[in-house]
């Protein structure tokens, strides 16, 4: 499901944005995964499963034949709002 975002203060969006790594250790095998390279491997995997993706519209552009396919809700922003 592609979900457009305009506001950078909107909360379905709060956990992707200033992360740090301590911020991840003990999170149940939950792990963050960035860029298109890595997204794509990962939606590969019959083990592991995608929550939820956020990306820039460019990049929807080019992973659109992937997004689709993802039963998890998938954020679009421009740059600025990322």
């Amino acid at each position: 499901m592609i979900l457009p975002v305009t506001d950078p203060s909107d909360p379905r969006i709060a956990g992707f944005l200033s992360v740090r790594e301590r911020d991840l250790i003990g999170r149940d095998g939950v792990f963050m995964a960035e860029g298109e390279v890595v997204l794509r491997l990962v939606a590969g995997r019959p083990d592991h499963s995608i929550r939820a993706v956020l990306v820039s519209e460019a990049a929807a552009r080019r992973l659109s034949d992937l997004l689709e396919r993802l039963d998890a809700p998938v954020f679009v922003a421009a740059q600025g709002v990322m």
